[in-house]
């Protein structure tokens, strides 16, 4: 069949097509390592369908080791957590699990043989739950819905690369915080956040990201040498980052006019204080303003430091770099 023909779900027919009229035997299955349902010839709706689709009591699962259900139209996957039996999973040997840009709004996967899922383009706004996947190393969920919380990557002891960008993640910098001590529990070496809504107003988040999680290698899709590492550390250290209030970056990221303290000014004003004493205007605004100038020192601080230790031409960490198109497909290791 040609590639005009676009099927919707899978069944005998299909398999026939596919895998030839061998389709059912056990040595046909065994050369099935890898099944391929992505390209232009697929459409898929279900993955069950009228025959039992993909779960056809005639089709031998157990030799899966890659599928790769991209660019379709599923809104459930939850056949690939079947049980043969109370011990055994029918995809017993699945490893590897591609299903983008499809249009899955909840996923659960409870396949303890799973090492990598890539769900990125679908129509998530919570993590799955992943506790189960205990041999997860690589897990990429760019361009959802998601804003949630991070607690449960903190079981995951195997998962090396995060991918969490062009989500929905709206979390204030004391909350951010919070959600990387919980990655600070596993050994992460590529993590990807930028762009999300938290990022936008609190560019200062690489830096603390690159700090807090000393086994990152990238960030964002750039390097993070021993060199930058060591940069990294020693002005943390200085800032004293392990105690830092967070709360100073909160005020900016919370409030569009960021000055708390020209607002309550602001309002001082509708409560009478003199607009003609200028001295009288001038203290009251100090006395207002004290608590915002010392946050004002303080971002400028962090500002100037990021700016340096990511600007360095030898590891390519600009800020305009670090959040340019080109770190999104680096080395093809988030492709899709």
């Amino acid at each position: 069949m040609g590639h005009r023909c676009r099927y919707s779900s899978l069944g005998s027919e299909v398999f026939f097509a596919e895998y030839g009229s061998d389709w059912t035997s056990y040595r046909s299955a065994r050369n099935r390592r890898r099944i391929d349902f992505s390209g232009p010839k697929w459409s898929l709706e279900t993955l069950v369908g009228p025959e039992s689709g993909l779960m056809h009591k005639q089709f031998i699962r157990e030799h899966i080791e890659t599928l790769n259900l991209a660019k379709n139209k599923l809104t459930d996957i939850s056949c690939l957590n079947a049980m043969k039996d109370t011990r055994t999973f029918e995809f017993r040997k699945l490893q590897i699990l591609n299903a983008s840009r499809n249009m899955l709004t909840h996923v659960k996967l409870v396949n303890a043989s799973l090492t990598e899922i890539n769900l990125s383009h679908n129509e998530l706004t919570k993590l799955p739950d992943f506790s189960s996947l205990s041999q997860l190393s690589k897990l990429l969920l760019s361009h959802n819905n998601i804003d949630d919380k991070l607690e449960q990557f903190g079981d995951l002891q195997k998962l090396r690369v995060l991918d969490l960008s062009s989500n929905k993640f709206s979390w204030r910098p004391t909350f951010f915080r919070k959600q990387m001590s919980h990655l600070e529990r596993i050994h992460l070496e590529e993590f990807k956040l930028w762009p999300n809504p938290f990022a936008e107003g609190f560019k200062e988040y690489q830096f603390i990201t690159a700090v807090t999680l000393s086994s990152l290698t990238s960030l964002d899709g750039f390097g993070i040498d021993s060199d930058l590492r060591f940069q990294l550390r020693v002005q943390a250290d200085q800032l004293h980052m392990n105690t830092a209030d967070f709360s100073v970056f909160d005020v900016r990221v919370e409030v569009p006019c960021w000055c708390h303290g020209w607002q309550r000014a602001q309002r001082g004003k509708k409560m009478g204080v003199p607009k003609k004493n200028t001295i009288s205007m001038m203290i009251y605004l100090l006395f207002y303003l004290y608590d915002d100038l010392l946050t004002v020192l303080s971002l400028i601080v962090l500002a100037i430091l990021s700016k340096k230790l990511f600007s360095d031409s030898t590891i390519r960490c600009s800020a305009y770099r670090f959040h340019g198109p080109s770190a999104y497909s680096r080395n093809g290791l988030y492709s899709e």
